[in-house]
């Protein structure tokens, strides 16, 4: 049993007792004292008057305060101690804070104290943050539809579990460590994602640097640079907020894209006199004034139109491709031999039409031109992918952790916790053997992974051993393989003559009889084995983890793939000339070794949660798995 059944079996076999919040805790609301002016005082020894503007996004603390009240405004206040908690009551209400200063607090906070003889602070903290509670205060706070503030009266009278302290503390450390890998998964994440960036800019800078002749042209002999006049915009533009036209502000052009998440219309402006602020597919922004030298393609027909501080750049030239010229201002030869120098000779904050129609740019061939732009959208594709999918994968991350959290504190009539079965497959593709060693190391590096047949990268052993020499711990039959990964037990029979199929450690082991039972082991040992067992061993350790070669094959995916490829009904037997067809994605040797440390944490941490919880081994099983075939998932070239 886990430490966590221990306690429960021994301190609250038959549930925990629920009771009203306000039973087991001093819940007050906070207070003003008025004109709030009147009472902020610069002096040391006023008080730390706690606001919500104090409070750092996902901060669990309040450590300081940027105001101070006097002694007289305090008194007029509500007062609370280091190690009380303050519940916001209005706009995002119900989330719970843990006071690390002594301070005051107005009436948009709700003040919780008294609680520790029933309460651990850092399980209370995890138990008011659960889905369970604040659904309820949602609830509670809610009348017709609107969200109301959250009251004393509402939060006294939530139910909440009240477990031993015992129970708490081991909680706590579970959900702490559960915080703690959170945490580590999401800067992986990001710190992978600041990587591809920088790869991206490397190889865009390289690729639009011409280290031979190339013709250069001025861009206004070949290009239209316009803006939106002032008088149009005043006398013709009108604002709104909705509707379906735009005006694409500075703020619209980021990185090489529109971004629409701020958007104003102009459908009710007067749109015939703005026929020269009309943009068309191909057209280029230039943001010249504010943050400058930001740039975006249009895309869309009838949709878009200029706003004041933006240029319109439209190629008059079938020689120039707007695209390419797009990728061409967003490199550093660009910025460094024409944007910085600019800058750099005005203390003025913005470059007038006439300088920018003065920009020289580099035109090769078209074909070259469509060729560079082909090259740089993959790589553009896999930073803007990966940025998409960064979110996403935090989410996962942090819905992980807040069902362990959810989980833990839901105490049912016996004390069960709650289970989840998440699934999830991966996507994977193709590529070349042995000798295609130095192209796969290319690849991996330049686009972070390369994707490969199991052919070009790992092979059936042909290594045969004696079985005198094997034990029934080297020997591995299909028969000690253990189903559903388990890995394998000491062999009952040993072929008393004859030669064995060799194995080494760091091969994998795959039973060929009935796929479906997902017969897999991880050599840790040399020994030998029969014609039943698949022997799979990376070609080159220079491309493939050996332990990352295990986890893609103890995927579903691999196994769902040798069971429908199988052969045979009654017995069937895997294809083993299609399994070595089968497709996956290996990253660098440096990424794969990563993604195995953090898989073989979750898997003791699995372990850690689920030992002596029988009902719920399975689920945590497949929550693993999910993770598992996540991080082994890449979006396809």
């Amino acid at each position: 049993m886990s430490r966590l059944d221990e306690l429960i079996a021994e301190l609250c076999p038959d549930g925990v007792e629920y009771r009203p919040f306000g039973d087991v805790a001093t819940i007050l609301r906070g207070a003003s004292p008025r004109p709030i002016k009147s009472f902020i005082t610069t002096d040391e020894s006023g008080v730390n008057w706690i606001k919500i503007g104090d409070v750092a996004v996902g901060s669990k603390y309040i450590t300081h305060a940027n105001e101070k009240i006097t002694i007289d405004g305090a008194e007029k206040s509500r007062r609370v101690k280091k190690g009380d908690f303050i519940l916001s009551n209005s706009m995002s209400f119900g989330r719970p804070y843990i006071l690390a200063i002594d301070g005051c607090i107005h009436d948009g906070w709700l003040a919780i104290s008294a609680f520790q003889n029933v309460f651990m602070t850092d399980f209370l903290y995890y138990l008011l943050n659960s889905s369970t509670v604040q659904q309820e205060m949602a609830k509670r706070a809610s009348f017709g539809g609107a969200v109301q503030n959250l009251n004393v009266d509402i939060v006294k009278a939530l139910l909440l579990p009240v477990p031993p302290l015992e129970v708490q503390s081991e909680i706590v450390r579970i959900l702490d460590n559960f915080t703690e890998l959170t945490a580590e998964l999401t800067a992986e994440l990001i710190t992978e994602l600041t990587a591809r960036k920088k790869q991206y800019e490397y190889y865009r800078d390289t690729m639009l640097t011409f280290e031979y002749d190339v013709k250069k042209v001025i861009l206004g002999d070949v290009a239209t640079v316009t803006k939106l006049a002032g008088y149009e915009f005043t006398k013709y533009v009108t604002y709104s907020d909705e509707g379906e036209i735009i005006a694409l502000r500075g703020l619209n052009v980021k990185s090489g894209k529109l971004n629409l998440d701020d958007v104003k219309y102009i459908d009710h402006s007067d749109l015939s006199k703005l026929n020269r602020s009309k943009l068309h597919i191909g057209d280029m922004l230039f943001t010249y004034v504010g943050t400058i030298g930001q740039v975006a393609l249009i895309d869309q027909e009838d949709k878009y139109y200029l706003a004041p501080n933006v240029a319109l750049i439209r190629s008059n030239s079938e020689d120039l491709l707007p695209e390419f010229m797009k990728y061409y201002f967003q490199s550093n030869q660009f910025w460094n031999t024409q944007i910085n120098r600019l800058l750099q000779s005005s203390s003025m904050k913005n470059i007038p039409m006439e300088k920018i129609r003065k920009f020289e740019i580099p035109v090769p061939p078209v074909n070259v031109q469509k060729r560079l732009v082909h090259v740089l959208d993959n790589f553009d594709a896999i930073c803007s992918d990966l940025n998409i999918g960064l979110p996403a994968e935090i989410e996962a991350r942090k819905k992980q952790y807040e069902f362990y959290r959810d989980a833990l504190l839901t105490f049912a009539e016996t004390g069960s916790i709650i289970a989840q079965t998440d699934r999830q497959t991966d996507r994977q593709t193709d590529r070349q053997t042995d000798e295609y060693n130095s192209l796969i190391k290319l690849c991996q590096y330049v686009f972070g992974y390369v994707n490969v047949k199991l052919s070009d990268i790992a092979q059936y052993s042909k290594d045969r051993v004696s079985v005198k020499n094997l034990t029934a711990n080297t020997y591995v039959g299909v028969d000690n393989l253990l189903q559903n990964r388990a890995g394998k037990k000491l062999s009952e029979h040993i072929p008393t003559d004859g030669n064995a199929v060799g194995f080494v450690a760091g091969d994998t082991l795959v039973g060929n009889i009935r796929p479906y039972l997902k017969k897999i082991w991880y050599a840790d040992c040399d020994g030998g084995t029969n014609g039943d067992v698949l022997v799979i061993r990376g070609i080159s350790q220079e491309i493939i983890n050996t332990h990352y070669l295990y986890h893609v094959l103890a995927s579903d995916d691999f196994f769902n793939y040798d069971n429908n490829n199988s052969k045979g009904a009654k017995m069937p037997r895997g294809n083993k000339d299609a399994i070595m067809q089968y497709k996956f994605a290996i990253p660098t040797i440096k990424r794969q070794q990563e993604i195995v440390t953090i898989l073989d944490r979750f898997d003791a941490l699995c372990n850690d949660i689920s030992t002596g919880l029988p009902t719920e081994i399975a689920a945590r099983q497949k929550q693993y798995e999910y993770y598992r075939d996540k991080l082994l998932s890449f979006k396809e070239l």
